[in-house]
């Protein structure tokens, strides 16, 4: 939930920070958190709905909470003209927080075949499984599978950990919902 989540993430940037950090929104440069905490508008709305947002697209998995808050961070503003407040923070780590509206996550395209939609059901069913293993359990040769693959991964959907492939964190709503729509079984979380 996004108490808990806002509590966790607390935690963890405090733990992090090599120096008093502050979150600002890219597209604004309004703060949402300080570690010594902000006078007057803190941005707690702004942050609460994106942890909302995150946490809600997550399922409250840690792992796909902590990616996709990772896909919101970046160390530059989207704007190239700075504004005039973060002379405010000099001397404090800053990090550049995306809106929930502006964040890109993978989605499984519509022209998906049934072919790459049992494959990617594979994958979330075992939690990752090697191209051969793929290849054996769906009755296709192992360069179909292959292709399929690095279809897969180009449109940010699987990744390669050593050996084996496994759905990407931040492809796994979209993965999860469309092989729902389809009728295929799901994970159980």
């Amino acid at each position: 939930d996004r108490d808990r989540f806002r509590l966790w993430l607390h935690k963890l940037l405090i733990k992090v920070a090599e120096r008093p950090l502050v979150l600002l929104r890219n597209d604004t440069g309004r703060p949402l958190w300080s570690s010594e905490g902000i006078e007057g508008d803190d941005g707690s709305e702004a942050l609460a709905s994106l942890l909302q947002h995150i946490a809600g697209r997550a399922r409250g998995q840690a792992e796909l909470i902590l990616a996709i808050w990772r896909e919101t961070l970046s160390r530059q503003p989207d704007q190239s003209q700075i504004p005039a407040e973060i002379a405010d923070w000099e001397g404090h780590q800053v990090l550049w927080v995306t809106p929930w509206n502006r964040i890109s996550l993978p989605v499984v395209p519509n022209s998906s075949d049934e072919r790459e939609l049992y494959l990617l059901h594979a994958l979330l069913t075992h939690a990752g499984l090697r191209a051969s293993t793929l290849a054996e359990l769906q009755s296709l040769p192992h360069s179909q599978v292959n292709r399929s693959l690095l279809s897969l991964k180009r449109a940010g959907l699987v990744r390669r950990r050593r050996e084996e492939w496994e759905i990407a964190p931040l492809a796994y709503p979209s993965v999860r919902d469309r092989l729902s729509i389809d009728g295929l079984l799901r994970d159980a979380i």
